[in-house]
């Protein structure tokens, strides 16, 4: 019997199901303005916890953000991009999926739901990205686990105004 794991307990672990032979890296740095170096070399030592399965597929949740956020690239999506980088490096078989906000996600870091708590904030008229917390989870239930992928998905694409 294979291994799995689902490494986090925010909104993309609690929509994704256990899957045999594959760990759900799940547990990285969600806010997509966040410079804390901290944060980004917590998620880096715990990516090297996982060095020593090397036979499973390693998931990993990155952020749509990486091709179409603005350039240069912030520190959270340079830190994404180092992520992907050493994934590539650490494990045989991995999916990197670059997917935007969770729909229905209740993160209060998050994109759509930080102007819903901040009305007074500026809605620029610009594009945001969505996937179904159902679409991630078909995807990683049925996505090859004995490959090299890189995915960008988005399942809603709406202007920023129609989103909240």
């Amino acid at each position: 019997m294979g291994q799995y794991m689902i490494i986090g307990s925010g909104s993309i672990a609690r929509c994704l199901q256990d899957r045999e032979n594959a760990i759900f890296f799940a547990s990285g740095v969600s806010n997509s303005v966040a410079n804390d170096k901290n944060e980004f070399e917590r998620e880096m030592s715990l990516l090297y916890e996982f060095e020593g399965f090397p036979y499973s597929c390693f998931f990993y949740f990155s952020s749509i953000g990486i091709e179409t956020g603005k350039k240069p690239l912030s520190a959270y999506f340079e830190h994404k991009l180092r992520m992907e980088e050493e994934i590539k490096k650490i494990f045989y078989n991995y999916v990197i999926l670059r997917i935007g906000n969770l729909i229905g996600d209740t993160n209060p870091n998050t994109f759509v739901n930080y102007l819903r708590a901040h009305p007074e904030a500026e809605i620029k008229d610009e594009y945001r990205y969505m996937i179904s917390p159902e679409m991630l989870n078909t995807l990683c239930q049925t996505l090859p686990l004995d490959q090299k992928i890189e995915l960008t998905v988005a399942t809603k694409i709406g202007k920023v105004k129609d989103l909240i």
